[in-house]
Parts: structure tokens; C-alpha cells; sequence
């Protein structure tokens, strides 16, 4: 169990980081001039709307079992 819990956590730590560069990376060619606000803001709000969807399901899920039942 302490294994999944590990293997989990550097799962969340990897997502961050894809998620993190990824804003990083258009808010650069955004200010540059690359893409214009057409382009950014739907992938940036795909972005943003997965990684926190993802981590409230995972949180959810989480606490599940430490409520008690009845």
C-alpha cells in the first residue's frame, strides 16, 4: 500500500511539472508574438481545467477512505 501511495505522488509531481512548463511555454510565444490570444487561451484553459479536475478527483477519491461509514 505504501508503494502505491509513493508511485501516486510522483505521478501528481509529474503533471505539475508537464503542467507548469506547458503554461510557461505558451505564455513565452504568447509574448513573443508566435500565437496570439486565439490560440492561447483554449489550450492554456485545457491545460488548467485538467490538472485541477484531476487533482480534486484524486483528493476526492482519497478521502473517501478516511471517512467513516453510516
Amino acid at each position: 500500500m505504501q508503494k502505491l501511495k509513493e508511485k501516486l505522488l510522483a505521478l501528481i509531481g509529474i503533471r505539475k511539472i508537464i503542467a507548469l512548463s506547458l503554461t510557461t511555454v505558451f505564455c513565452y510565444l504568447t509574448v513573443v508574438g508566435l500565437i496570439g490570444k486565439d490560440e492561447f487561451l483554449p489550450v492554456f484553459s485545457m491545460v488548467v481545467g485538467y490538472y485541477f479536475g484531476r487533482s480534486t478527483a484524486l483528493d476526492k477519491s482519497a478521502n473517501i477512505g478516511d471517512k467513516p461509514l453510516g
